[in-house]
């Protein structure tokens, strides 16, 4: 069994007129079906009628000019993710120490082979 996608119809049909119920290795006939998950109605650049909006750019989204759409996250961090779960791990732990890492700027990171 194979799954073959298209992005035009058309060339699904093609392809199903030209090889369904046709042998191609020599043994027993191929059989080709056309799934679709979409229904064609306006054809558009690609043959569908588009029914979501574009999503917003990624300037738009910086720039804070999103979806009006879009249903807001309730979700808020305002730390990064592993500053959070290190919050929540010393929460938790009241023996937890922190430990803060500095590189040497003296030392040197390759190794010599001799």
């Amino acid at each position: 069994m194979a799954v073959v996608c298209f992005q035009r119809t058309e060339d699904a049909a093609m392809v199903k007129a030209k090889y369904d119920g046709k042998c191609v290795d020599g043994r027993r006939p191929i059989k080709i079906e056309v799934i679709t998950d979409k229904t064609p109605s306006s054809s558009s650049s690609s043959g569908f009628a588009s029914t979501e909006p574009a999503p917003p750019s990624l300037i738009d989204r910086i720039q804070g000019r999103g979806n009006a759409n879009a249903v807001p996250s309730t979700k808020k961090h305002s730390l990064p993710r592993q500053e959070a779960a290190v919050a929540a791990m010393m929460a938790s732990s009241s023996s937890f120490t922190p430990l803060n890492v500095t590189p040497n700027p003296d030392s040197t990171q390759s190794t010599r082979r001799r």
